[in-house]
């Protein structure tokens, strides 16, 4: 087409993409090299596009798209748009006049629609007037992309490949073999990828080589094949197979051949940029030696170095971005070196030698886009590496402050800790840390400096603390200035008790004549039942209220539509294949001891194990062992579960802990409090699962609360509201368990003067 002005219109009417003359200049500085390219790009007197540029819809729908013009001639034209192709798909018009200005733009609306699923071109040119004669310009290709929910649908136009699931759609180029994956979120193009062979890398061999590139659609699923042959080693054939399905996940694959009298030796370098990844909101995962390391892209990794590149140095092969809603990755699984650094990810196969006529196929690699988190991509690669373990690391920052070990707990007027300090990034942390403590609290050394600590370093520096006589949780900070920031840490501190008190335990017989335990701290009393539930069924302090709500002695009690109810702290095991649906321990005969049980901090828990060989035909083969502990002069009670397999199968247990309360003595008006929300005395019933580690049963006329904590398998609690008949929860871990392994559920709960008190306990999570 002619893109300048000029008498007379000369288009022909077949037009024909031809190769573009490029002037290339490769320069090296040192060891640093680039290359420059210039050259001629051809353009139609008319162009045509249309917008979206790729029309996705489900069988049957409709969609409107916008049929733009661009009149690059100097002149005005009218004319006619034609719809060459429309096989399978159904426009509201086939031929539609227009008039455009010189070196003007116009549009024309358009409605398609798709009854049958597939990949679809729409081809649309222009008929321009020509003296006495009528000539079309060079074919517009659209993608339209029509597939129902769940699948994957592709088509190929004259020189790109497209391919859409519900999560992404992907583009692939004959210019470079690249791949650009766009999100449905943002609809921003989130990642590209290509590779080069080498070494060396520099100056690049395939970025500006046109591939031949292909589709493969078979059994649901989509393979884009890319083959191009390197200048850099002749003869060496590189075919690049890229799988897609409906799922988030590709697979990328190299197959090399040496088509050579000689042999090669070489490596495939992938390269996956993650783009916005320096937007405000981007956020990085990376599984660094030490730990999974989190912070805004803009600031980790931005060096190469702040991620090792040996292979060797690394326990994970994945990294993901966060940007806008979407996650993006990838995965590997082998790999002679990978780069990571501000949004780029390079990986290395490994190093092959090919004789002549050898074939070879690289360890695949898993890129990942779509929505999700940083799990799901973790997943990916736990899934790959046959490593099935359900728990997940905690993301933390690429440095750490803290005070070890944290949060900070004793029993004593004074407890030896540490200022702790490590550094994950290649630049040096440096700057001055001042520890503001709560009133009662104090240190001789209050000020430290910490100076230029290197990559993988730590800074320690061992504090005492002393703590105020008073019996309850506060919360320190730390702050951090450095040369960039100023930044705070809160700290929390918990004196749980006075060592100078003890924890007796006393044997009597209840109302029904059966064992009754006193468990005594110098601050708090609990009666525990083992006969009756092997649970709670009285918690006092000074004001000689029973803080929870129990039926005991009656071993037939009826409590809204409970019968039996036994309420207290009540351990139960239900189980779903029966109608034992309740799960109530009663009808098992539990034996008691006394027990000391140090934590991992030394800390001296003492109180009560109740142990039961379970009789029911559902549980038979487990053990049952159920702890109430506290510390002198403590306001806390641990509670532990532990279900015990001694069968040589796998078992599943729903282990739980069911808290009736009735602080101060009041169960009709207590208010359920949790970091989110809260919930007050009302007529309906509401039950569910809250995703919090903590949540307080809070008495509003005295102010007074008993918090629980969660500290094992998820932090999440069971909201169980009775509506009138007051709000009460439930800890709950619902397990598989290895056969001759066991598992714990812990929670911890404590008795405070208000709520503002109560919810600092929330750091025994941890």
């Amino acid at each position: 087409g002619c893109t300048v002005d000029a008498p007379a219109i000369d288009l022909e009417d077949k037009w024909e993409a031809l190769p573009r003359p490029h002037i290339h200049t490769h320069i090296a500085v040192d060891d640093f090299a680039f290359s420059l390219a210039t050259g001629l790009s051809y353009r139609p007197a008319i162009e045509i596009s249309v917008e979206p540029d790729a029309v996705s819809l489900l069988p049957g729908q409709s969609r409107d798209v916008l049929v733009q013009m661009r009149n690059r001639v100097k002149r005005p034209f009218s004319g006619n748009l034609i719809i060459q192709s429309t096989t399978n798909l159904t426009t509201s018009w086939h031929t539609h006049p227009f008039d455009i200005d010189a070196d003007g733009f116009g549009a024309v609306p358009l409605t398609i629609s798709a009854a049958q699923a597939g990949g679809h071109l729409l081809t649309i040119a222009a008929e321009l007037p020509n003296g006495t004669e009528a000539i079309t310009t060079s074919p517009s290709e659209t993608a339209v992309l029509c597939a129902p929910l769940g699948s994957i649908v592709a088509v190929e136009t004259d020189d790109k490949l497209f391919i859409e699931n519900d999560s992404f759609l992907a583009t692939a180029h004959k210019k470079g073999g690249r791949i650009k994956v766009w999100d449905k979120v943002s609809h921003k193009d989130q990642m590209f990828f290509r590779e080069e062979v080498g070494p060396p890398f520099d100056p690049r061999d395939l970025e500006k080589k046109e591939y031949d590139i292909s589709l493969r659609q078979h059994n649901g699923q989509v393979t884009a094949v890319f083959e191009v042959n390197s200048e850099r080693f002749k003869g060496l054939h590189i075919r690049r197979e890229v799988l897609f399905t409906a799922a988030p996940v590709m697979q990328i694959t190299h197959h090399l051949t040496n088509n050579s009298d000689g042999g090669i030796s070489c490596t495939v370098m992938t390269r996956l940029i993650m783009n916005n990844t320096g937007v405000g909101n981007g956020r990085s995962y990376v599984p660094t030696p030490d730990r999974l390391v989190s912070d805004m892209t803009s600031i980790f990794p931005i060096h190469f170095t702040d991620f090792p590149e040996e292979p060797e140095k690394i326990s994970e092969q994945w990294t993901a971005y966060e940007v806008e809603g979407n996650m993006h990755g990838v995965v590997w699984t082998s790999a002679s070196k990978q780069v990571l650094r501000d949004g780029l990810i390079d990986v290395h196969s490994r190093a092959v030698t090919l004789t002549a006529g050898e074939k070879v196929s690289m360890d695949p690699l898993y890129p990942y886009c779509g929505s999700g988190s940083w799990q799901d991509v973790r997943r990916v690669w736990q899934r790959i590496v046959n490593q099935p373990s359900k728990t997940q690391p905690t993301p933390q920052a690429p440095y750490q402050l803290n005070l070890e070990p944290s949060p900070v707990l004793t029993l004593d007027n004074s407890v030896s800790i540490a200022l702790q300090a490590t550094n994950i990034r290649k630049m040096a942390l440096q700057g001055d840390v001042s520890m503001t403590l709560p009133s009662g609290w104090s240190a001789k050394q209050t000020d430290f400096k910490i100076d230029k600590l290197a990559q993988r370093e730590t800074f320690t520096e061992p504090i005492t603390l002393t703590a105020p006589p008073a019996i309850g949780p506060a919360m320190a900070h730390l702050h951090l200035a450095t040369a960039a920031a100023d930044e705070m840490i809160p700290i929390p501190l918990i004196r749980l008790g006075d060592a100078s008190k003890s924890v007796k335990v006393l044997t009597g017989e209840g109302d029904d004549e059966q064992v009754l335990l006193t468990m005594q701290n110098g601050r708090c009393s609990w009666v525990l039942a083992p006969n009756y539930h092997a649970g709670v069924v009285a918690w006092r302090d000074g004001t000689g209220e029973n803080h929870l709500l129990t039926k005991y002695p009656d071993t037939k009690a009826t409590f809204t539509e409970f019968t039996p109810f036994h309420g207290g702290i009540q351990p139960m095991l239900p189980d779903r294949k029966s109608i034992w649906a309740q799960g109530k321990l009663y009808e098992e005969t539990f034996t008691h001891a006394i027990v000391d049980a140090p934590d991992a901090r030394g800390l001296p828990w003492h109180g009560v194990q109740m142990v039961s060989p379970l009789q029911h035909e559902q549980f038979r083969g487990l053990r049952a062992e159920v702890e109430y502990l506290t510390l002198p002069g403590s306001n806390v009670l641990k509670t532990v579960f532990r279900m015990v397999n001694e069968t040589a199968v796998y078992r599943h247990a729903q282990l739980r802990f069911q808290n009736y309360f009735q602080i101060d003595g009041d169960y009709e008006n207590c208010i359920m409090v949790d970091q989110d929300r809260m919930r007050k005395r009302v007529k309906e019933d509401y039950w569910e699962f809250h995703p919090t580690p903590w949540m307080a049963a809070v008495n509003p006329d005295t102010g007074r609360c008993l918090v629980t904590v969660k500290a094992s398998g998820r932090r999440e609690l069971f909201l169980h509201d009775l509506g009138p008949f007051g709000g009460h929860l439930w800890a709950v871990d619902d397990v598989h368990i290895p056969p001759h392994r066991s598992h714990e559920l812990v929670a911890y709960m404590a008795l405070a003067d208000s709520l503002e008190i109560g919810k600092q306990y929330a750091a025994l999570a941890k």
